[in-house]
């Protein structure tokens, strides 16, 4: 077993058997976020990383489709631009960061804190969401929604990257 999911309400933690800092650099390298975008069906896909000191700066715009639930069809196209903002803090044997995701032309803000810490031989890679969507009505069923898709393409970039890890040796 390479990894293990655990997730509570608006918390996903992901156990990895490398250690931090190959972890890191993957997470950090923009041809493999490049690559797992492409993988997670993504397209259209521009990644940018600038450095500065321990602080490291990943944004990847992509466009994404998704099949959206009867209620919010006719809101909302299928397609969106996505544009992902992660800022790392790596100094220290702990890197720390934020996310913030943007959806053009979609009235929600999802922003994270996530840690990835050295954990026996591996990592833990733990994320904390907090998902607003701003529609009046249906605004806490597209919420709903979008915390379980959050979670879902979370869990699949993890696996994605554990699987990467694996492969590499």
């Amino acid at each position: 077993m390479f990894q293990s999911l655990v997730s509570v309400d608006r918390t996903v933690t992901f156990h990895y058997d490398h250690p931090t800092e190959k972890v890191l650099a993957l997470l950090l390298d923009p041809e493999f976020v490049t690559e797992r975008s492409r993988a997670m069906g993504d397209s259209n896909i521009q990644v940018s990383v600038r450095r500065d000191g321990p602080r490291v700066v990943v944004v990847n715009q992509r466009d994404v489709q998704r099949d959206l639930p009867s209620f919010a069809r006719k809101l909302f196209s299928p397609v969106n631009r996505v544009t992902e903002t992660d800022t790392w803090d790596t100094a220290g044997e702990v890197a720390t960061g934020t996310s913030q995701v943007d959806v053009r032309g979609v009235p929600a803000t999802i922003r994270a804190t996530f840690e990835l810490r050295p954990q026996a031989a591996g990592s833990e890679y733990r994320i904390t969401y907090d998902i607003a969507v701003r529609v009046p009505l249906i605004g806490g069923k597209l919420e709903s929604y979008t915390l379980e898709q959050t979670k879902l393409s979370l869990r699949k970039e993890l696996e994605y990257t554990a699987d990467r890890l694996r492969r590499a040796g």
